[in-house]
C-alpha cells in the first residue's frame, strides 16, 4: 500500500477521533479514546473508545509502551503532528505456524519474530 494512501487513512482516523472526542467531552464522563495504528497490518488500524466502567478494557492490549515524538515519516501528516503518540507491541497469541507464515510473507523480520517469541506469556 502506498505511503500517500496510508497518510490519507491516518488523517481520516484523526478526523474520526476529533469528532468522537467532542461528543465524549459533552457527555462529561471518563473515557479512553485512542487511535491505534498498526504498521505491519495497516488496514487493522482504528479508533477505539471505552466509556465509564469499560474505560480500562484496553489496559492490557499492548506491552512495552513508550512515548514517541511523532509517527514515522511514511505515516506522518500535518494533523498527526498535533497528537501524542506511543509505540508498543500488541498482545496476541501466535502459533508457531503463524509466526513462520509471517516470516515467509515478510510481515515480520526474524528479529521481530524472536521478540514476539521472547515476550510470549
Amino acid at each position: 500500500m502506498s505511503s500517500w494512501y496510508k497518510k490519507l487513512i491516518i488523517d481520516c482516523l484523526i478526523q474520526i477521533y476529533d469528532c468522537w472526542q467532542k461528543e465524549l467531552d459533552s457527555l462529561n464522563k471518563h473515557y479512553y479514546l485512542k487511535i491505534w495504528v498498526f504498521e505491519k497490518e495497516f488496514m487493522q488500524s482504528r479508533v477505539v473508545v471505552a466509556v465509564d466502567k469499560f474505560v480500562h478494557a484496553y489496559d492490557n492490549s499492548f506491552e512495552g509502551l513508550s512515548k514517541i515524538e511523532k509517527l514515522p515519516s511514511r505515516l506522518r501528516t500535518e494533523k498527526s503532528k498535533e497528537l501524542e503518540w506511543q509505540q508498543g507491541f500488541i498482545v496476541s497469541a501466535f502459533t508457531e505456524k503463524e509466526l513462520m507464515n509471517c516470516l515467509k510473507e515478510n510481515s515480520y523480520s526474524p528479529k521481530e519474530i524472536n521478540e514476539i517469541k521472547k515476550n510470549r506469556i
